[in-house]
């Protein structure tokens, strides 16, 4: 299936790029809907997937504005998980920008699959003293309460960053699930802290991914701005839709368009 008015593609890509923002705000994996629009549009596997990298810096951009204005972006964590992301970046993105097209349609077909089922199956960590206290625990004055002391990552939160920033370079579908569920482990820090650290990782991995698929001139300019223009709005607007017709309903959508994405890829490999 391809789209072959540009006109209507191009509004396909901003009404998709809107629903991949609301898709963003409450479960992730906003590429499921906006890779296989970049396929209709035309593209073929290896621009799809790095145009679509354009929206997901915007969104990542305003996400990252946001926590920092709240004051609970840790930045000086971030920088120590930025460098092992980067490196992991720089070598997904070279190897996403050279594969074949048939074999970046098998990549995609599999990331989408993972991301799918991680949609379907991801629950955040819960706090551990959650649902232990049934009395509310007496107020202590800010004088008194302990300061939770923030640990240097150890070498294996390292390692595990080097595969996520691969990964953000080779694919991105789905790596906001995957940080999500990996830092609070990783590095004991909760959901909030996670969400700050987790767009920022991401912020700086498609950066360099960007940089490596405009030097192979695989990003097309205007689908990236019509896609990018939804997504923006998308992401301001679309969380009173979320949140009006709840998780469930984003994730119907997010399955639903994987599915469609699915049966694009497997008709490529076909032909």
């Amino acid at each position: 299936m391809t789209v072959h008015d540009p006109i209507v593609a191009h509004a396909l890509l901003f009404v998709t790029g809107f629903l991949a923002g609301t898709i963003n705000t409450v479960a992730g994996s906003g590429s499921l809907v906006t890779l296989p629009a970049l396929m209709w549009s035309g593209l073929g596997a290896r621009d799809a997937n790095a145009t679509n990298r354009v929206g997901v810096l915007v969104q990542n951009v305003a996400a990252v504005a946001s926590y920092w204005r709240a004051g609970v972006m840790p930045g000086v964590l971030l920088l120590r998980l930025a460098i092992p992301s980067v490196i992991g970046a720089v070598g997904g993105s070279l190897l996403a920008a050279t594969v074949g097209q048939r074999s970046m349609n098998v990549v995609i077909g599999a990331a989408m699959v993972f991301a799918t089922l991680a949609t379907l199956l991801y629950r955040p960590r819960k706090p551990r003293d959650e649902g232990n206290a049934k009395v509310a625990p007496e107020p202590v004055s800010t004088a008194e309460e302990p300061k939770r002391v923030e640990r240097p990552p150890s070498a294996v939160a390292y390692v595990v960053l080097v595969g996520v920033g691969f990964y953000a370079g080779l694919v991105q579908v789905g790596l906001g699930l995957v940080i999500l569920a990996v830092l609070p482990r990783l590095l004991d820090v909760d959901l909030v802290k996670a969400n700050a650290l987790k767009v920022g990782i991401v912020l700086v991995s498609q950066v360099i991914a960007i940089a490596v698929f405009t030097w192979h001139g695989q990003v097309d300019p205007v689908r990236a701005v019509a896609l990018s223009a939804g997504s923006l709005i998308g992401g301001w607007l679309g969380a009173r839709l979320a949140i009006d017709r709840g998780e469930r309903f984003v994730r119907v959508v997010v399955v639903l368009a994987a599915v469609a994405g699915l049966i694009h890829v497997v008709l490529s490999l076909r032909g």
